[in-house]
């Protein structure tokens, strides 16, 4: 079921490499088509990528729930298997994979229900509501495909699995990228479904991904029970222990920007689709952050739970190192380059003056954030869940939003940006001062 010899003896930068880069390239293909699929919903209308960028925070907690829920399992499965424990790691799985339908049958009844009503919150717009509702109705009854993608990812990177982990990710990415301009506007004698097209392109990736998983679980020949599949509270607690402030992470972030689009209409609609750029284009930078942290928990997890604290060390280093390598890049790429990036989605003059000036200002926080969001893994790796959550609290909540309102409605909307830069900042102090606080670690 797993590779123990590469946890314990593998050079670390080449175990970095071999855990990290199939999770990174995934990661980077699932970026690259969420900003593939803005760039031509762009092109639909400006209408159509402003409904994009509406209900964008709400397909945000659907992931959420699915990558927290999978992070724990993950991290849970990790440790049993370090502990040499893999019948309780076996339950962990069936356990896991119970949670994540449950959580889909939750949203896709919330799917038929409130999807109109949520775009009525922020706009009376009527053909914003009714493309924005059809696009998010279609994406959360059909999401079985990526709450079930997302859960195998995380089971093969717990039993060292990493590169079907990618191909899993990759394959739904790659089936998207493909149906999109198809579905959206046409080809042949097949007529463009638009924004309704953009949303059935996602579906049939994340079920692609799904089958692949599937696959994948088939060839792992993990007999598990009936009864693995019943709940125990133990085990649910254990999972959400850890997981439970990636949930919090991915939704507080997704509440934020609910937030923000509210303080933003208040001051230049336009802005929304800016902030929906932004989200889409630093998204592609995060994920490869994500990705050398969803490398790095497993790894140490394992070492945690076989007690080899320089293993640990070890791997903390060569990964804050690299993290902060990457984020100084994307940095760079933001400043230099934010007109380039703007005009991709077809950006108005407007969006492209105010879209200028915020991604110059908000890459500014992007180092500090690769920091806090790796030693945040180690958290969750360990089991100091609370860690994670009061860091990630820290970075979305702390005093951006305050502070935002007070510059956009009293100073000038151009630099309310920087109320982000200073949350990071913060969560970057705090997780130093976690860390060094770790006996089992720093003792």
């Amino acid at each position: 079921m797993y590779n123990n010899n590469k946890m314990e003896n593998m050079n670390m930068v080449k175990l970095a490499i071999n855990m990290s880069l199939p999770m990174i390239i995934s990661m980077i293909a699932l970026a690259l088509y969420n900003i593939v699929d803005g760039i031509f919903v762009s092109r639909i209308s400006n209408d159509a990528f402003t409904a994009v960028s509406l209900v964008a925070p709400i397909q945000s907690i659907m992931i959420a729930i699915t990558l927290g829920t999978g992070v724990g399992i993950n991290s849970l499965i990790s440790r049993k298997l370090g502990e040499k424990k893999e019948d309780e790691a076996k339950k962990v799985l069936g356990n896991g994979i119970s949670l994540i339908l449950l959580s889909w049958l939750i949203i896709a009844i919330i799917g038929i229900i409130f999807t109109k009503h949520f775009m009525q919150v922020f706009t009376n717009k009527s053909n914003i509501i009714e493309l924005g509702s059809k696009y998010l109705s279609i994406c959360m009854i059909f999401s079985l495909g990526m709450f079930l993608q997302i859960a195998f990812e995380k089971i093969m990177e717990s039993f060292g699995r990493a590169t079907a982990s990618m191909i899993i990710q990759f394959s739904g990415a790659v089936i998207n990228l493909i149906l999109d301009p198809i579905l959206i506007f046409g080809v042949g004698n097949l007529s463009g479904m638009g924004i309704i097209g953009a949303a059935i392109a996602t579906v049939i990736g994340q079920f692609t991904g799904m089958f692949i998983g599937l696959i994948y679980m088939k060839k792992e020949k993990i007999e598990l029970k009936i009864n693995d599949f019943k709940l125990n509270m133990l085990i649910v607690k254990q999972i959400y222990e850890v997981g439970f402030p990636t949930i919090i992470l991915e939704s507080v972030a997704a509440f934020v920007t609910l937030i923000l689009n509210r303080i933003l209409i208040l001051f230049n609609e336009l802005a929304i689709p800016v902030w929906g750029i932004y989200n889409k284009v630093q998204s592609l930078l995060f994920m490869i952050i994500y990705g050398l942290n969803n490398g790095m928990i497993p790894i140490v997890g394992y070492n945690y739970g076989a007690k080899n604290k320089l293993r640990i060390k070890e791997a903390m280093k060569v990964f804050l190192i690299s993290s902060e390598g990457i984020m100084f890049i994307g940095m760079i790429i933001f400043i230099v380059f934010s007109n380039s990036i703007l005009s991709l989605f077809n950006a108005s003059e407007e969006m492209m003056e105010i879209g200028n000036i915020a991604l110059k200002v908000l890459s500014f926080g992007f180092v500090f954030a690769g920091v806090s969001i790796i030693l945040s893994g180690v958290f969750q790796a360990i089991g100091k869940g609370k860690y994670s959550l009061i860091i990630f609290i820290l970075r979305q909540l702390s005093i951006n939003l305050p502070l935002l309102y007070f510059i956009g409605n009293y100073i000038n909307i151009n630099i309310m940006w920087v109320a982000f830069v200073f949350s990071e900042i913060l969560a970057m102090i705090v997780s130093i001062i976690f860390i060094k606080k770790i006996k089992d670690i720093y003792l």
